[in-house]
Parts: structure tokens; sequence; C-alpha cells
């Protein structure tokens, strides 16, 4: 019965179509050559896409993006060392382990951790729910 039912349904749109078909000739036209001019410019961008030059573009913005956020977050722990603030764990995060043992040698804290977590608990609060996630990878 349900099918029957939706089979009824598909029957009376497909109607309500064509009636709007009869009735606005030069829209319905319109509206095809639009369809059309949009399947068309999808493809072109999916064609761009592909492209090794397109590819290798992209891949060259991820990586200015990661760089800056890198920077970023290295000059967000370079503005809360003077003020002795402990800096958010979610810039902290991105920063190689390195990059933290020296930061803990800047701010003058005594540790004898070896282990990431460990280095991050010291330098930043502990972590909130969920908050460990970095948004980006590391470069």
């Amino acid at each position: 019965v349900e099918h029957v039912l939706i089979r009824l349904a598909d029957l009376k749109e497909e109607a309500a179509l064509e009636e709007w078909q009869r009735k606005y000739p030069h829209r319905w036209r319109l509206r095809q050559c639009l369809h059309r001019a949009r399947v068309k410019l999808k493809l072109a961008v999916k064609r761009i896409i592909m492209l090794r030059v397109t590819q290798q573009v992209i891949a060259q913005c991820a990586a200015i993006r990661a760089r800056i956020w890198i920077d970023m977050a290295a000059y967000i722990v370079r503005l809360t060392r003077p003020f002795g603030l402990k800096p958010p764990r979610t810039v902290v995060v991105h920063l190689s382990t390195r990059e933290l043992l020296h930061e803990l040698e800047r701010r003058g804290i005594e540790h004898k951790a070896l282990e990431r977590e460990d280095l991050l608990w010291i330098l930043c609060e502990p972590a909130a729910q969920g908050e460990d996630v970095p948004c980006i990878g590391r470069v």
C-alpha cells in the first residue's frame, strides 16, 4: 500500500511539473540551461582541482597555513612568558617536545619529566575534557 501511495505522489509531482513546463516554457528552458551550465562548471572545477599544479598550490597553501599557526603559537607563548601566565594548552599542544623543553628552561621551571604529556601538564593547566585535540598537524 505504501508503494502505491509513493507512486501516486510521484505521479502528482510529475504532473505538476509538466503543467508548470507548459505554463512557463521560457522559464523552463532557462532553468534547463542554468542546470547544464552548473553541471559543466562543477566538472570544470573538478578537472582543475585534479591538475598537478593545482595540487601543488593546495599543498603549499596548507604548509603556509600550518607554518603561520606554528608561528602564532610561538608568539602567544612568548607573550605570556613575561607576565607569568600559563599559555593555553590548545596552543602549546602544537609545539614540538624540544620547543616545550626550551620554553620550560626559559621560564625557569625545574622538571624531571621526559614524556610530552608531562611537559604539557607542567607548562599549562591540565587539559579540559576533549581539549587536547590539535587543530592541525605539525609541520
